[in-house]
């Protein structure tokens, strides 16, 4: 193809660069400068965003682009190779030849070839002019980093002085801080439940598999003596695999109820009914449970209610999270008028 080397170095090359954080320019002191007053900083913030958001956009539609011309450009190079074949002795053209369609063959080959070329040229000019504008607006982002780093600081000295006013304004907005901090600490509780829940499942699954591997091992066949040790090594073993994954569940369920607090174990959603589950792995699972079938004394009812117990704690972290970003905006606005 024509224009496939010109690809290949502007893919490689972007793919580099989608992979990565624009660099931070930032310069803190800035923001002690006279005349930016605080309506003047925020415009720059929100024109900075702005640009930002337009850069996260186009930067993922580039990417989108690059899979595309990727996939355009084999297709051509197939159809370039077909074409290739025809014109040329080959067995492909030898039998085209034999059935008399040798010419049809290749004028159709022709044309698709053509087709394809325009429309890869065409979309490489896209991709290449979408390029340019990620570049643009990677150096406006970087530019606009300083204006964050402003209006933060400013909208830090805004909160302050508005928590230390008077009047409704102010009584709502130590609500709303109170609660932001409520918030935020049980999202941190939730996060260090979910990896006590994944640290538990990954546990469990390693038991397994030590267990598995201990099944595959054969032993010589020798005195009975030897088999009765053998077999009380084993148990042994068993024993020690299982005591993990219940000290695991004992920690997970630990952590659950500490996330939840005893107000968010509800009947309604399943969590109470999920953390007396946990509690009862914890305390029950023994080596029995590795080789039962029984539904719920069983390897694969365990991980399902790991599993099934961390869609809940990340249920409850995504109404929290929700509940945040209503709270900053509704401070943002009380703090800015």
């Amino acid at each position: 193809m024509v224009r496939s080397a010109g690809l290949r170095a502007a893919v490689g090359r972007d793919c580099q660069q989608t992979d990565e954080e624009p660099s931070v320019m930032t310069n803190p002191g800035s923001q002690d400068r006279p005349g930016n007053d605080f309506s003047e900083v925020k415009e720059q913030y929100r024109e900075a965003e702005g640009a930002r958001q337009d850069y996260e956009a186009k930067r993922a539609k580039l990417v989108e682009m690059q899979y595309r011309l990727q996939a355009m450009e084999l297709q051509a190079g197939a159809a370039e190779e077909e074409l290739r074949s025809l014109e040329k002795f080959s067995m492909t053209g030898l039998l085209s030849s034999l059935r008399g369609d040798r010419q049809e063959r290749t004028e159709r080959a022709r044309d698709q070839l053509h087709h394809l070329q325009t429309q890869f040229d065409a979309a490489l000019d896209a991709f290449t002019s979408l390029e340019a504008q990620v570049a643009e607006l990677e150096k406006r982002v970087e530019a606009g980093d300083q204006a964050r780093v402003q209006y933060e600081a400013a909208f830090a000295a805004k909160l302050r002085q508005a928590e230390g006013g008077a009047g409704e304004s102010a009584d709502r907005l130590g609500v709303v801080s109170a609660q932001l901090n409520e918030l935020s600490k049980q999202v941190e509780l939730l996060k260090k439940a979910g990896k006590a829940g994944d640290e538990a499942r990954r546990g469990l699954l390693e038991e397994i598999e030590t267990l598995s591997t201990m099944g595959r091992c054969r032993v010589a066949e020798g005195h009975r003596a030897i088999s009765m040790l053998m077999n009380t090594a084993l148990k042994a073993t068993y024993d020690q695999c299982a005591g993990r994954v219940r000290q695991g569940c004992r920690r997970y369920a630990t952590r659950y109820a500490e996330a939840l607090g005893p107000d968010g174990l509800r009947d309604e959603d399943g969590t109470r009914e999920m953390h007396e589950t946990l509690t009862r792995i914890g305390n029950q699972f023994d080596r029995n449970w590795f080789f039962s079938t029984e539904e719920f004394n069983s390897n694969g009812y365990v991980l399902m209610i790991l599993e099934s117990a961390n869609m809940l704690l990340e249920r409850r972290q995504n109404e929290a999270t929700e509940k945040i970003a209503l709270l900053k905006e509704e401070r943002r606005s009380l703090v800015e008028g």
